[in-house]
């Protein structure tokens, strides 16, 4: 008791969502006043304020990332920038999970594969992409989730509304992260996933 009564205690909390999203809009805006050329997406900056998880300094970090790599801060390059869930391929692939459509999502798999995309993060991916879509059918609202707020991604939860069948994949995609966490040749235990419905 002696040795606390003489420090300063901080308890620090995660900074709010918006908090960050406006503190991201002004600093673009000061940069834009100093000179720069930035192109700015709402929804981009958005993205990138939810990735921080409350980490101001962290959310700076990934803005200075993007703007190295592109004056153009759409959602798109602040997904090439960061190299984060390549969600174009996550809703093909589920896509195709959902209609019974093997083979595409088969062709899905080989695509991510050929690319060099590593296929264990791209497993994470879905896992995390399949918690915004459970998290969706009780929250209704892009602000408590992970993923974009794109017009693919809003009709990808219009026609999975299932809760049902939303947690069965979940479990499945869980039991199949840790299935390969340790496995040499992945890309083989996951097809064999993707043709028995979601047994591993």
């Amino acid at each position: 008791d002696s040795i606390l009564s003489r420090v300063q205690r901080y308890d620090f909390q995660r900074i709010s969502t918006d908090a960050i999203t406006d503190r991201l809009h002004y600093v673009i805006k000061a940069e834009i006043k100093n000179g720069s050329q930035i192109q700015v997406s709402t929804n981009a900056i958005s993205y990138l304020a939810k990735q921080a998880q409350g980490g101001m300094r962290d959310a700076l970090t990934m803005l200075d990332k993007c703007l190295a790599y592109s004056n153009e801060l759409t959602l798109d390059n602040v997904l090439k920038a960061l190299g984060v869930a390549d969600y174009d391929n996550i809703l093909k692939l589920l896509n195709a999970l959902y209609c019974d459509a093997t083979k595409d999502a088969l062709a899905v798999l080989d695509e991510v594969h050929m690319s060099g995309y590593d296929l264990k993060q791209f497993v994470k991916s879905l896992v995390d992409f399949m918690i915004d879509v459970c998290k969706s059918n009780y929250l209704k609202d892009f602000k408590y989730l992970s993923c974009p707020n794109t017009p693919e991604i809003q009709k990808f939860f219009d026609m999975a509304d299932i809760e049902e069948e939303n947690r069965m994949w979940l479990k499945s995609l869980v039991n199949l992260q840790n299935a390969i966490k340790w496995d040499t040749n992945p890309k083989a235990r996951i097809e064999a996933w993707i043709i028995l419905r979601g047994d591993v």
